[in-house]
């Protein structure tokens, strides 16, 4: 009688066990949903510029102690309403463009003067220091019947029986946009809390990042890794490249 009692007793131990370490399991189950839903929700929200009021800009400001000229800055909104300053899109665009006009950090006098050299046409440019390497990352994709012309456009030669690959550089080659490509591993823009021009060189900070890119309206900066220390494969770099038209 005692010997059944204990079994009983040791039955409904392991039953009991049993269920908690179910509960358990089920409650970290649905806690892991809820934080992997909340990081989707957070990645796939994009900021929103919501005002450029120059007195909110400049409370802002004193908050995070910026010191960038004010008329930098616009206000956006974050996934979860928290409002903050970011420097506008076309400010950071024309110090990446200007930086790659000079292949180095502009001064602020001589921004302006830089971008007059700016290319003013459509379709994909790619910038003087950049074009050996980019011929030779199309030709290491056995993509050959492409030139870039005096002017730095990328130009097909090519009218039939393009693949994947050279169909979407056609296309960018001859798009109403305008791309522009370095291949520095670097790119300049103004920082955030200084407002100061500096060089950002993302392929040192990760070596594993392809691109770093600015854009606006019907253009876009591509800053493109070097791949120096050879760290990804050329078809990553081109699928990249070409993951914008």
């Amino acid at each position: 009688m005692k010997k059944n009692i204990l079994i009983v007793v040791l039955l409904v131990v392991v039953v009991v066990i049993a269920i908690i370490l179910i509960f358990n399991n089920n409650k970290e189950k649905n806690n892991d949903q809820n934080i992997l839903q909340n990081d989707i929700q957070n990645n796939d929200f994009m900021n929103r510029m919501v005002s450029t009021d120059a007195n909110e800009i400049n409370a802002i400001k004193n908050e995070i102690n910026a010191t960038g000229q004010t008329d930098i800055y616009q206000i956006e909104e974050e996934y979860d309403g928290r409002r903050i300053i970011q420097v506008k899109p076309d400010v950071q665009y024309q110090v990446a463009l200007a930086g790659i006009i000079k292949n180095g950090i502009p001064a602020e006098d001589e921004i302006n003067t830089l971008l007059e050299q700016a290319p003013t046409n459509s379709g994909m440019w790619i910038s003087e220091s950049s074009r050996e390497k980019f011929m030779d990352l199309l030709n290491s994709n056995n993509i050959s019947d492409f030139e870039i012309t005096n002017d730095g456009y990328l130009k097909c030669n090519k009218q039939g029986n393009l693949t994947e690959q050279e169909e979407k550089l056609k296309n960018m080659a001859e798009s109403d946009k305008l791309y522009v490509i370095d291949m520095s591993g670097k790119t300049y823009q103004r920082d955030y809390i200084s407002g100061e021009v500096i060089e950002y060189p993302f392929e040192e900070m990760d070596p594993y990042q392809v691109l770093e890119p600015y854009e606006v309206e019907d253009s876009i900066i591509l800053g493109v890794t070097s791949n120096k220390d050879n760290y990804l494969s050329d078809i990553e770099i081109l699928e990249a490249i070409i993951a914008y038209v």
